[in-house]
């Protein structure tokens, strides 16, 4: 959704990120093997780099605050994907939290933005397959 708006420096911080979340729980299902795939293509990437996570975390700490809520959202959304939101997601995205100098109740309130929009989602499938 707002990844196309970085930097390209910012697009690999962003896949290094990506990656270490999707991993982080020993399973890397075919719902986020088919998110990255989407990633590089909404930002125009061939491949998704070589950064570190630890690169992409010091990229992004020094970014504007916006971006690294739309950073954190986005890679919500990427945990959220294969439906199995288990605790080495949870454990990593508070790491970032802290790294992004974000808190706890924008993680909270980015959660009930997704869970709301995921509902319109249904509701539209339903919709238009009826």
């Amino acid at each position: 959704m707002y990844l196309a708006q970085l930097s390209a420096e910012q697009k690999y911080a962003y896949m290094a990120l990506a990656r270490e979340l999707a991993s982080v729980d020993n399973a890397f299902s075919r719902d986020e093997q088919i998110m990255m795939a989407r990633y590089r293509q909404e930002m125009g990437l061939a491949s998704d780099g070589d950064l570190t996570a630890e690169q992409a975390i010091a990229c992004f700490s020094a970014a504007h605050k916006g971006t690294r809520k739309k950073i954190m959202f986005e890679l919500l959304a990427l945990a959220y994907s294969d439906t199995s939101y288990d605790a080495a997601e949870e454990r990593y995205l508070k790491k970032l939290l802290t790294a992004f100098d974000l808190t706890e109740d924008f993680l909270a309130s980015a959660r009930d933005v997704l869970s709301a929009l995921n509902a319109v989602y249904i509701r539209m499938a339903a919709l238009l397959d009826a």
